[in-house]
């Protein structure tokens, strides 16, 4: 049996690699979050929630990561000691970047979050920590 779909062939370059030479993945070997799946949740700038690639995609086998990253969804940024990410009341995460710009734009001192809409003042926000 053939080790790729050709959909994943289409998209993927370990399929014309030898067996012993392509990275073992599975479906087993990674959790796959189920907020995945729903569009409120979706990031543009993962290309699983992309929308040409989502239907290829989605039918992929997962690979473990070793090391992972964290982006900022308004932004689209790593988050990192740099752009530390900040946590909103409403529990919502951003980059402190993006921050400062919702800040500037509302006029300093506090913004409008915009997946609540609520107004979220500079002195509510916490910084998050990621071990």
């Amino acid at each position: 049996a053939p080790r790729c779909s050709r959909d994943e062939a289409e998209i993927s370059p370990f399929c014309s690699l030898p067996e012993h030479q392509a990275p073992r993945c599975s479906r087993d070997e990674a959790e796959i979050s189920p907020f995945c799946s729903l569009p409120e949740h979706q990031a543009p700038s993962c290309p699983v929630c992309c929308g040409p690639i989502r239907g290829l995609a989605t039918r992929l086998p997962s690979c473990q990561r070793s090391r992972s990253a964290v982006t900022c969804r308004l932004s689209g940024t790593l988050l990192d000691e740099d752009n530390p990410p900040l946590v909103l009341p409403s529990g919502h995460v951003y980059a402190e970047a993006a921050v400062l710009r919702l800040e500037a734009a509302h006029g300093g001192g506090a913004f409008r979050d915009p997946r609540t809409d609520d107004v979220v003042t500079m002195g509510s926000l916490r910084r998050a920590y990621f071990l």
